[in-house]
């Protein structure tokens, strides 16, 4: 293998062990942000409105926020840690020939 597939591997394993801890904080705070999403909309569909969601709008808007929520988490997840591990340096192209 060459040393600079070893570099990237060994980056992308030491990404996974900061993932570690990381990971379950990140799940509470999803399902969180999940469960004040869909009790806001609870609320905003039934209390004082006049014309009410149907019950399977209910369930789409409910889906799509759900879906809406882990995509955003997910990708700004990947630019944090892909950031932090200096896979956004530009390419040293004095080390490339």
């Amino acid at each position: 293998m060459r040393t600079s597939q070893k570099m990237v591997l060994d980056r992308a394993q030491n990404a996974l062990v900061m993932l570690g801890g990381i990971s379950t904080k990140a799940i509470v705070t999803l399902v969180f942000c999940i469960g004040f999403g869909i009790a806001g909309i609870y609320f905003a569909t039934t209390i004082n409105s006049d014309t009410p969601l149907s019950g399977s709008g209910s369930v789409a808007l409910i889906v799509g926020v759900t879906f809406t929520l882990i995509l955003g988490v997910g990708l700004m997840a990947l630019i944090f840690f892909s950031s932090r591990n200096g896979f956004d340096e530009p390419p040293d192209a004095s080390t490339n020939m």
